[in-house]
């Protein structure tokens, strides 16, 4: 049953969640450096909310820890070792023979950077791909022979 004194108590509520909200929303327009007008504070206890830090206070720069960090080098070292490559390759040939090569430089490589690499060599027509990968195998892949980039340039020209 609704009664005056039940009523009351939920209005007094409500206005104590409007006090509130509106000192919220005055944080956010002082943050963003909007100029509103001043909203009166029942007890004051209204000024200390801050959502955020202040403006003044600027975050400092933290590196992202999930982001991986950029490898420089792996693409030259994977065309210095093309030609000692078995010919038809995948990935893992290539990791052995990095791993031979330059153990510092494979011991950071990924298989995200690989597949970079892999693929601006196919695109740039050093290798040619032979069997798409998938999920679950290994792409293969084959070196053009120089037969293959003369006649490449001759239709290209």
């Amino acid at each position: 049953m609704i009664t005056k004194a039940s009523l009351e108590a939920y209005r007094t509520k409500l206005e104590e969640q409007l006090v509130y909200v509106e000192g919220i929303l005055q944080n956010f327009d002082e943050l963003a450096g909007v100029r509103s007008p001043d909203i009166e504070v029942v007890a004051g206890e209204v000024k200390d909310i801050r959502s955020h830090p202040r403006t003044t206070q600027r975050p400092r720069a933290v590196p992202d820890a999930t982001k991986q960090r950029r490898i420089r080098g792996v693409l030259s070292s994977v065309r210095e070792i093309l030609p000692e490559l078995p010919d038809p390759f995948d990935k893992n040939d290539i990791m052995a023979k990095l791993w031979e090569k330059n153990s510092d430089l494979a011991g950071s490589v990924s298989a995200a950077n690989l597949r970079n690499t892999l693929r601006i060599l196919v695109k740039a027509g050093k290798i040619n791909v032979e069997i798409e990968p998938t999920s679950t195998r290994c792409g293969r892949y084959s070196r053009k022979r120089a037969a293959e980039l003369n006649e490449a340039l001759i239709v290209n020209q």
